[in-house]
């Protein structure tokens, strides 16, 4: 008699359970990323005779566990209505805001869940489920560059970028992008800062590794700079680095200091439409016009740059080596002379 009470019993506690309705989460994340995107898997049974009215929700709450009150933060809803019970339903995408206070930055009254939710359509009442979830801060891909203590740039004539020489080495880094992935990596350089005049760039590949990480220290940039990029004077150079990520573009840049390497094209070494005096000299030489302009290159027999003078008529060269020198002003004078 007691054991058929007991089965009595147990019959409708299971009876009343199934009444009651259920829901329950089959599979979800128990840790995410600001900023990530996750799918939670579930199941539920809305009693006999009873059916879900509306949608099956999957909700990311913030809780407060003094009172059990809730916030909402994102979720994603499945038309299951009119249906009694249904197993491994998947959630649409649901994508942490990737503001989101990390859960380590909470009061320790707070914690974050994962809800699965419906309601009944004869019950009337909310049936749901929860699991605790931690939010962690988000990974964030970072690219950067080996910082370029001072480069020479090699100009030529009309002012044209042809060649430069960083130092040290250029190293371009990836860290936290997708692993095992190779990413081509854009890289411009300008005068000043990113508003300047563009003269070169180009492109590497990156590989990353397992981790995500990886880098590049061989990189040779091209030079497209237009003529006349170049007045003379710039001391400043800048330099970007940009790749698009898992998540968009990411990008670094840097400023560094410059010397101009000026060179001269063979033609334009025998080019002389101004006299010098004296000629040849031992330590200055002045330059016979009325013309004003605002610098002076000084140039080997090789078409190198020895020296610059600004607004200067009068050149001091005695610290040149002994041999030949052609000189070439911003307006176009040219003149030839020698040193002994």
């Amino acid at each position: 008699m007691k054991k058929q009470l007991l089965l009595l019993l147990f019959a409708i506690t299971t009876t009343i359970s199934i009444a009651q309705g259920t829901a329950t989460i089959d599979t979800a994340p128990t840790s995410l990323g600001q900023g990530e995107v996750f799918t939670i898997t579930a199941s539920f049974d809305a009693g006999t005779g009873d059916s879900i009215d509306g949608n099956l929700a999957f909700v990311l709450r913030l809780y407060n566990t003094d009172d059990n009150t809730f916030s909402f933060v994102a979720n994603a809803l499945v038309d299951k209505n009119g249906v009694n019970a249904e197993t491994g339903i998947v959630s649409p995408n649901i994508t942490v805001p990737s503001a989101q206070t990390a859960s380590n930055n909470l009061e320790a009254n707070m914690e974050y869940r994962l809800v699965v939710s419906y309601k009944r359509t004869v019950g009337g009442n909310f049936i749901s489920t929860a699991q605790a979830v931690t939010i962690t801060s988000a990974v964030v891909p970072t690219i950067s560059q080996s910082i370029i203590t001072t480069a020479d740039i090699t100009v030529n004539e009309t002012g044209k970028a042809i060649d430069w020489t960083p130092s040290p080495t250029i190293t371009i880094s990836l860290e936290n992008f997708a692993p095992n992935t190779t990413y081509q990596v854009f890289n411009q350089f300008k005068i000043i800062d990113t508003n300047g005049a563009q003269w070169g760039g180009g492109s590497i590949n990156i590989e990353t590794d397992a981790s995500g990480n990886g880098e590049n220290t061989t990189w040779n940039p091209g030079f497209f700079g237009a003529d006349g990029d170049f007045n003379g004077t710039e001391t400043t150079g800048y330099w970007n680095s940009n790749v698009t990520g898992p998540s968009g573009a990411v990008s670094t840049n840097q400023t560094f200091p410059i010397t101009q390497n000026a060179t001269l094209n063979k033609e334009a070494l025998l080019i002389v439409n101004v006299s010098l005096f004296p000629n040849p000299t031992t330590d200055k030489i002045t330059i016979e016009t009325q013309q004003d302009f605002t610098t002076v290159n000084v140039y080997d027999i090789n078409g190198k740059t020895v020296k610059t003078f600004n607004k200067e008529k009068t050149l001091d060269v005695r610290n040149l080596n002994n041999g030949m020198y052609f000189l070439k002003t911003n307006t176009g004078l040219t003149a030839k002379f020698i040193k002994k």
